[in-house]
């Protein structure tokens, strides 16, 4: 894991506002498709475009920063992105706890020209920060992502067995598992 001293300087964690909706959604849109097109799985460019287009019309964003506003009212659901220093979103986190206060990562992505300079683990850092270490964190991972549950293993979160399922109805995820800290 690397330490918060050795992230870069030049980006900026700040909470995700509703001026970066459209930004976060190409972001995604991008990643998407960079990782999770699979010929094995049917799971293809044309597919991850439609779904995400249809996400990125302005009635659709527009919905999304109206979600985003009541998001933030509650501390059940927050989102953060990392920006470089000419202002441009270059990563992104979600989380989220349920009503019976279980902990969810939903989401963390990050542009692929800033992999590996520390992005991913600032990202880490403030969910560490923002979550009860007492409790577990749970987060779901396509189970041919092999560099994303490399870097959740790093973040000590481990493969609970029997977990498989269908994000979207077709991306294949296994469910991961940070255990809290019993005191």
């Amino acid at each position: 894991m690397i330490k918060k001293s050795q992230i870069a300087n030049d980006m900026v964690i700040q909470k995700m506002q509703a001026k970066d909706v459209e930004s976060v959604s190409r972001l995604l849109m991008q990643s998407w498709i960079e990782t999770y097109v699979n010929k094995d799985f049917d799971i293809t460019e044309k597919w991850v475009r439609q779904r995400w287009e249809k996400r990125l019309t302005p009635g659709a964003i527009s919905e999304r920063k109206q979600e985003l506003l009541a998001d933030q009212k509650s501390i059940d659901k927050e989102s953060f992105v990392v920006k470089n220093k000419s202002g441009k979103v270059i990563g992104m986190i979600g989380f989220f706890r349920d009503k019976n206060g279980r902990q969810e990562l939903g989401a963390i992505y990050v542009d692929k020209s800033y992999y590996g300079k520390g992005v991913a683990n600032m990202l880490m850092y403030k969910l560490i920060e923002l979550t009860d270490p007492q409790k577990d964190i749970y987060l779901g991972v396509v189970v041919y992502n092999a560099r994303a549950k490399m870097f959740y293993k790093k973040w000590g979160f481990k493969e609970v067995a029997g977990s498989e399922s269908l994000f979207d109805n077709k991306l294949p995820e296994i469910k991961m598992i940070r255990q809290g800290v019993v005191k």
